[in-house]
């Protein structure tokens, strides 16, 4: 799940590191993948 806001990230990255390098990982995941989505229409 990506973070939902610049906000939200750095309140994460301060109090809970662990989940906030899921939720990195994970929208990163997101980002390729609709990514790769979009290359594969053309």
């Amino acid at each position: 799940m990506p973070f939902q806001s610049e906000k939200q990230r750095r309140y994460l990255y301060a109090k809970k590191p662990a989940v906030a390098k899921k939720f990195a990982k994970d929208a990163r995941s997101e980002y390729i993948a609709a990514k790769a989505r979009k290359r594969k229409r053309k």
